[in-house]
């Protein structure tokens, strides 16, 4: 599924845009991108997960209820492994 659609149904769930949550968004000089994954549990801590564009198994990923909060739990989680 296209992660740019994704995005389109968090603003129109919320009335707002995914804050920040475009191919466009660096963290460290290099791009982000943030997928809706909405897991069938009924925790909606990790509904959103944010990684790089260009993502390889292994490299940080970072989970969070909103984009946003994805967004921040990656920088925190490439800070702490720097």
């Amino acid at each position: 599924m296209d992660w740019r659609r994704n995005l389109n149904n968090e603003t129109a769930r919320t009335g707002e845009p995914a804050t920040g949550a475009t191919s466009e968004l660096q963290i460290h000089g290099r791009a982000i991108r943030v997928d809706h994954v909405y897991p069938p549990i009924p925790d909606r801590s990790s509904d959103w997960c944010a990684a790089w564009v260009d993502y390889e198994p292994g490299d940080p990923l970072g989970y969070g209820p909103t984009a946003q909060a994805a967004i921040d739990d990656l920088r925190n989680v490439i800070d702490d492994a720097a």
